[in-house]
């Protein structure tokens, strides 16, 4: 979800509700919004200790899911 769903929410913010001029930076954000999760949400579970095993699994899910949709992102963002 967070892969599908920010990315949408970044293009409603960027071009409706504060509106960049630059495309650049529009198409930044949204691809950076596309992103997957990163390792810091593992040192942040093991400080924590909590969802320790679980972490792993979501940050290998969401960087395999991301080939897609980042790839989806671009093709319609960029063109």
């Amino acid at each position: 979800m967070k892969l599908i769903f920010l990315p949408l929410l970044a293009i409603f913010f960027v071009y409706f509700v504060f509106p960049i001029d630059d495309d650049l930076w529009a198409t930044t954000i949204i691809i950076l919004s596309a992103l997957p999760t990163g390792a810091i949400v593992y040192v942040f579970a093991e400080k924590y200790n909590t969802l320790v095993k679980q972490v792993p699994l979501y940050i290998l899910a969401t960087t395999l899911v991301s080939i897609i949709t980042i790839s989806i992102f671009l093709v319609l963002v960029v063109g």
